[in-house]
């Protein structure tokens, strides 16, 4: 089956974007009035920004406010479980982070250690605890610097791929609202409906 895009306007003859045997020259999504197609969710996205593989969904305008807000909490529970497993570190078992160079150290001694039988098994998963944490917090931290970041310039990951840029710039307060609503401030922090629906969105897939 064709999936097609709305037309811009009656006028118009309603362009079709892809079907299941369509060249691999079409690439994953299409663009027309800021509209995509993904092959793997099977459907248009209003302002598709990416894939994501980790929610198995796309990420649009209707819900990045959400995957901004799941990129802030995660790096910050990474982070407060960073600085619980250091303190407990430290505290049961005398590891001291006073040198920054631990961190380069820790896992490849604490490695060789537990094969050797001198580190118990609860040990070693911690200090394996911390880097995992430091790692998932660095990268939900930069995912949501950069989404922040697109969407106060009212755009998206897949157009500054494409090398798309904005012509009539909105102000980035403007831009901010349009995702988190008005009270946006509020909407970075809080998991409450601060956007309007409109019933011209019922069409909306994303």
């Amino acid at each position: 089956m064709t999936i097609k895009h709305p037309a811009e306007s009656a006028n118009e003859n309603i362009i079709p974007v892809c079907s299941p045997d369509c060249p691999d020259r079409v690439d994953a999504h299409y663009l027309l009035n800021g509209r995509h197609f993904c092959k793997l969710c099977k459907k248009v996205i209003l302002k598709r920004d990416h894939h994501c593989f980790f929610t198995g969904n796309c990420i649009g305008n209707r819900n990045m406010r959400y995957f901004i807000m799941f990129c802030i909490y995660t790096s910050c529970t990474c982070l407060y479980s960073l600085v619980l497993g250091v303190a407990y570190l430290t505290v049961e078992y005398s590891i001291s982070f006073e040198n920054p160079l631990t961190f380069l150290t820790l896992l490849p001694l604490s490695t060789g250690h537990f094969f050797l039988g001198n580190i118990s098994g609860l040990q070693f998963f911690l200090v394996l605890m911390l880097y995992v944490w430091l790692g998932i917090g660095l990268t939900c931290a930069g995912f949501c610097c950069q989404q922040v970041l697109l969407v106060a310039r009212g755009q998206t990951w897949c157009q500054l791929r494409r090398g798309h840029l904005v012509e009539a710039r909105t102000p980035w307060r403007v831009n901010l609202s349009d995702v988190f609503g008005t009270r946006w401030v509020l909407g970075f922090f809080l998991p409450v409906q601060t956007v309007e629906a409109s019933p011209s969105d019922a069409h909306k897939h994303d």
